[in-house]
């Protein structure tokens, strides 16, 4: 049987043919480009040659939408809640010790005192830690258990002057009636004068001497007997005035009981005193209440 040549050796035959005739690629390299080109016809993906280098495509990176840029952020400051501002603390001082002695101040004009003794007030009447004792707005004096027979209290408040009046409202409370209690009227380092009435209305007026170590009776008698003293229980209102005397060597004491002149003891020694309260007898119980103290000035 005979056999009819292929498609394939016809073309063969003809490229050998062409090849001998003219100058070209050889008949081993259209074999090789024919092969390939039979080889690509039959598969979709086309052979690699090379290797490729492979080169990363970098990705689209999506650029982000703007967003809100933070402002800085500011440092809290604490708001400082305002305060009173403060005083300077004063530095403390060490409290003198106090003394027994009250000196008033002078201010113009006549130094004056007084006092209702609706309060305890030692400094006015240190003497009353031991002599006397506030109660129901008056300083009460006496009875006492001792066998002295003067009792007294000065007021450290009204100073020492020479030319005064002093008054004060006294009552008899208990104890012996027959003994007189009232006002120490000037008392210095030389003397001491004490004005005294009775619950039996009787008065006594006497100066105790330093030098001679005795009472000196300044009205007529020891003890006068007068009406101008309210007897018992009943109120007093008592009072002394120390001026000058015309002559201006001493002193007039005048003394007045319930508003009405009593006694008057002419040219008597100029000295700057003390006053206060006196009780001529261990046991007799009085109270004494507005006390007032002013000075006399002198011209």
């Amino acid at each position: 049987m005979r056999h009819r040549p292929s498609l394939l050796a016809i073309v063969l035959i003809l490229l050998f043919g062409l090849a001998s005739c003219k100058k070209g690629p050889s008949a081993e390299e259209l074999a090789s480009t024919h092969a390939a080109e039979t080889a690509a016809a039959a598969s979709p993906t086309p052979l690699p040659t090379d290797t490729p280098t492979v080169t990363a495509t970098p990705t689209d990176t999506a650029t982000p939408t703007s967003t809100h840029t933070p402002t800085q952020t500011p440092t809290v400051t604490a708001t400082a809640t305002p305060t009173d501002t403060p005083t300077n603390t004063p530095t403390a001082t060490k409290t003198p010790t106090p003394t027994k002695t009250f000196t008033p101040t002078k201010t113009p004009g006549p130094f004056t005192f007084k006092d209702d003794f609706s309060s305890r007030n030692l400094d006015a009447w240190p003497m009353c830690i031991f002599n006397c004792e506030w109660k129901d707005g008056k300083l009460y004096m006496g009875p006492y258990s001792d066998d002295n027979d003067f009792h007294e209290v000065l007021c450290e408040a009204c100073g020492r002057y020479k030319y005064y009046r002093m008054s004060v409202d006294t009552t008899f409370v208990e104890g012996y009636a027959d003994r007189p209690w009232g006002l120490t009227i000037a008392a210095n380092n030389s003397f001491s004068v004490f004005f005294g009435i009775s619950p039996f209305q009787f008065a006594v007026v006497s100066k105790w001497d330093y030098s001679v170590g005795e009472w000196i009776d300044l009205i007529s008698s020891r003890q006068q007997w007068t009406t101008l003293i309210n007897p018992s229980y009943g109120n007093n209102h008592l009072e002394v005035i120390i001026s000058p005397n015309q002559a201006g060597t001493g002193a007039d004491y005048t003394i007045k009981i319930n508003g009405k002149n009593a006694y008057v003891i002419p040219s008597q020694q100029a000295r700057a005193s003390q006053v206060g309260f006196a009780i001529g007898w261990q046991s007799m119980g009085v109270w004494y209440d507005n006390f007032e103290f002013e000075e006399i000035e002198e011209k």
